[in-house]
């Protein structure tokens, strides 16, 4: 898999006479020209035309006009790009560490740096499916639970709070989007379900007297197939919304 496709929250081409005309409500700018959020929605014209939802920031009394981007994608790529440094990592810890080698000060310093680019990596990709989740549940949709004895119907809000993100796959968007992901893709919900499980071992870590459940953290992130898991995400993303998540075009490869 190559890096994908940057994407925003509101990403529209042609629109900036559109939005100019809902008046007060809307703050257009180009790129280069900053304008007071006050009261307004903040719209950034690109130099391709391309009209994106922004926020200003101030920084010692500048101010910056920032897109307000994808937040899933972002956490994607963010995962994306800490695996490429992980794999090189990964090799030069193998390479310093091997049996009969003299174990010093340069090859320890190696299995800090795998560690925390492996387990960043892990907790960023799956930032990216708790994101995604969340983000598409209808805003005004009733998720109701039905039973013998009762029934409880839920919000948006709630329906983030009360349920899990293996519960959010199995059972809220098949509800909302009348499909299946886990029925199509059985091996790659499996994988998804790991890949919590791999986060949950990083986050909630534990300790034994004899170090065990660190032991075990460490060979199982060895082993851990990344790539697999970013292709059962990437399946489970465009299931439901097509084209979501895209390689980029641009030819370079990092």
């Amino acid at each position: 898999m190559k890096h994908i496709e940057k994407k925003y929250l509101f990403q529209r081409k042609n629109v900036k006479d559109r939005l100019r005309s809902i008046g007060k409500e809307v703050k257009l700018t180009d790129v280069n020209l900053s304008e007071k959020s006050n009261n307004h929605a903040v719209y950034v014209v690109t130099d391709k035309e391309i009209t994106l939802r922004a926020t200003v920031c101030k920084n010692n009394g500048e101010e910056f006009i920032i897109p307000l981007p994808d937040l899933t994608l972002v956490y994607f790529d963010a995962a994306y790009n800490l695996n490429q440094i992980r794999k090189d990592q990964q090799i030069r810890l193998y390479e310093k560490t091997k049996t009969g080698k003299e174990i010093n000060e340069d090859a320890t310093n190696e299995i800090y740096k795998f560690y925390g680019f492996s387990s960043s990596c892990i907790i960023m990709l799956f930032t990216s499916l708790e994101s995604y989740l969340n983000h598409f549940i209808p805003d005004n949709g009733k998720y109701i639970d039905e039973t013998n004895s009762k029934t409880v119907i839920y919000n948006k809000n709630q329906i983030q709070r009360a349920f899990g993100t293996i519960e959010k796959i199995e059972k809220i968007y098949p509800f909302f989007f009348t499909k299946n992901f886990g029925k199509i893709y059985p091996n790659s919900l499996q994988i998804i379900k790991e890949l919590k499980s791999m986060r949950d071992d990083i986050v909630h870590s534990k300790s034994t007297k004899e170090f065990e459940p660190q032991e075990k953290l460490i060979q199982n992130l060895l082993n851990f197939d990344i790539m697999e898991t970013m292709q059962a995400i990437k399946e489970l993303f465009n299931y439901y919304h097509d084209n979501y998540l895209l390689e980029c075009k641009c030819g370079i490869d990092y």
